[in-house]
């Protein structure tokens, strides 16, 4: 019985903290927006290939996003 309860609390905990960061947050304008991508520094060993965490925090993303979305698709067919 504990463990539907801490489930149920965990999960509306969760969909609290998301709303209060979405309501409380300041709006910010079109202006205040600055997108910056940093340039590797000269001696570094980076090579082309390699990634950062940024980006495959973004690759994984779509990919959830891929995953769910042919998920739905395949239950609507149904």
């Amino acid at each position: 019985m504990i463990v539907p309860l801490v489930f149920i609390f965990v999960l509306a905990a969760g969909y609290l903290d998301i709303l209060r960061q979405i309501w409380w947050k300041p709006k910010r304008g079109p202006d205040d927006v600055v997108i910056v991508t940093p340039e590797p520094e000269p001696g570094s060993n980076r090579s082309p290939e390699t990634k950062s965490w940024e980006e495959l925090g973004v690759e994984f993303r779509l990919v959830m996003y891929d995953i769910l979305h042919q998920f739905r698709d395949e239950v609507k067919k149904r």
